[in-house]
């Protein structure tokens, strides 16, 4: 006979509110700096490939997010 037992949740709300705040400013500080970078590349006219190639994912995971 198998018993079930409750299971404790891996961490309260408040702590999953701060889990999710700080992983959403860490994906936005990635993001600033990146497109920062790219910025300054496509005033310089420099990296055109570079600024496709890495402009695309961070949009659609700053969008996701």
């Amino acid at each position: 006979m198998i018993v079930m037992t409750v299971v404790d949740a891996w961490w309260t709300d408040p702590q999953s509110t701060t889990i999710g705040a700080a992983a959403f400013l860490g994906l936005a500080l990635i993001a600033s700096t990146q497109y920062f970078a790219l910025i300054t590349l496509l005033v310089r006219g420099m990296g055109r490939s570079f600024v496709i190639r890495t402009s695309l994912p961070m949009t659609v995971l700053c969008v996701l997010a």
